[in-house]
């Protein structure tokens, strides 16, 4: 996955380096999904466009997200937090939907 910062709609130039790239925008931040071995051709080609890359790097994106609420959200908050804090531990990946009042419910009952 690569992310930019930009204000430069950066789809033209993503695809036409692969069909299978995939762009997400969310106020200012684009995304860009892209199979890891085109990750370097996305990659130059935005850079020639003049988009500056806010990161570049090989991550995990789900396919499909479960939904979780309750008591079961509290968990997986909860296991992802001691994760994410564990030394041997580098990156924590998972495929939850957990609506933002339940995650600020349960940080203030941490």
């Amino acid at each position: 996955m690569i992310g930019i910062t930009t204000t430069n709609d950066p789809t033209p130039h993503v695809k036409a380096r692969g069909r299978q790239c995939k762009v997400k925008t969310l106020a200012f931040d684009s995304y860009i999904v892209t199979p890891p071995e085109a990750i370097e051709t996305v990659k130059e080609a935005l850079v020639k466009a003049g988009i500056t890359l806010q990161s570049a790097e090989v991550a995990m994106v789900p396919q499909n997200y479960v939904k979780l609420t309750g008591e079961q959200a509290k968990q997986m908050l909860r296991l992802i937090e001691a994760l994410e804090e564990h030394d041997d531990v580098q990156h924590v990946y998972a495929n939850f939907d957990i609506d933002e009042s339940e995650i600020q419910a349960a940080v203030g009952a941490s």
